[in-house]
């Protein structure tokens, strides 16, 4: 399977308020102006999980349209997503609705996973320093209850002169959100704000810790073996967090919604300073995946084709 570079993608927008059927139709137009022999869907995003039917009947009436061969990125709290092939990159636990649904169309597990493959080189070679330094702030793309700016406020209560900081913003955020997280960072000695990315090798590759919500992106600092502070905004106690967080994998510093600065920056200072706690999260963390996801739907979705 060839890897496309970002820059090469040819992107449509669709209108941002369509019905099902409308989607359905305006993607299966795309799939037909571009002679797509495959078409991957994910749209597993909070406003979908709260009736995840909708996302099976998405899905059929694109098959009824013509769109046979689906791939669809799908998470544990969907029970049937209608696609041909049907990938959970998680552990999902006994009990999830996605597991009623589970077949040989169904691949789940960390073990499916995909993230950059040079984040598994970075750990090889990762260093767990003394007193960490180089911290790299990344919630999420969309940081929709806006935490990234009273992190960098807590940060900022810390008396280490040799912080550096680079934090990420995406256009996915608000505007009010991206120039709290502009002022907050002139507060900072060193502050760099940095365009939020699929490709973090080279940030996770300087950061001696990183500070993520709990989206993907945590795993993705697993896999590089960057001990990894995590915020909740929406997310708590579901099975899947609680795994992770009782896994020690990660150091879990509360929901964002009851957050206070000064509690984060002692959290902050404790992680920063304490070798033997970052060490514990890497090595945990950095067992979590493979590396081997890419081979193994590859060669799931070849079989579609001799189907």
């Amino acid at each position: 399977m060839r890897l496309v570079p970002l820059e090469q993608w040819d992107v449509r927008f669709l209108p941002p308020v369509l019905t099902i059927e409308e989607d359905a139709n305006q993607t299966f137009t795309v799939v037909q102006d571009t002679k797509a022999d495959l078409l991957v869907t994910d749209l597993c995003q909070q406003e979908n999980l709260k009736t995840p039917s909708r996302l099976e009947k998405y899905h059929q009436k694109l098959s009824a349209l013509g769109a046979k061969k689906t791939v669809g990125i799908s998470d544990c709290r969907v029970p049937k997503l209608g696609t041909a092939l049907t990938i959970v990159p998680y552990e999902c636990p006994s009990d999830a609705p996605a597991r009623s649904a589970v077949s040989d169309r169904t691949l789940l597990g960390l073990s499916f996973f995909l993230c950059d493959p040079s984040l598994h080189k970075l750990r090889a070679n990762k260093e767990i320093v003394r007193q960490a330094e180089n911290i790299f702030v990344c919630i999420s793309g969309s940081d929709p209850m806006c935490v990234t700016p009273l992190v960098l406020d807590a940060i900022a209560q810390l008396t280490y002169s040799t912080i550096k900081v680079r934090v990420a913003t995406s256009p996915a955020m608000t505007a009010g959100c991206r120039d709290g997280i502009e002022e907050a960072a002139r507060k900072l000695s060193v502050c760099e704000v940095v365009p939020f990315s699929p490709h973090l090798s080279d940030h996770l590759a300087w950061a001696d810790i990183a500070i993520t919500g709990e989206g993907l992106i945590k795993y993705e600092t697993a896999a590089a073996g960057v001990p990894t502070l995590m915020i909740t905004q929406f997310d708590h106690d579901s099975a899947v967090i609680r795994n992770f967080i009782d896994g020690d994998f990660v150091f879990y510093a509360g929901r964002a919604d009851k957050m206070e600065r000064n509690k984060l920056a002692d959290d902050l200072s404790e992680f920063l300073s304490n070798p033997h706690l970052r060490s514990r999260y890497a090595e945990r963390g950095s067992t979590l995946i493979d590396g081997l996801a890419y081979s193994r739907i590859e060669k799931r979705i070849a079989q579609l084709f001799d189907e």
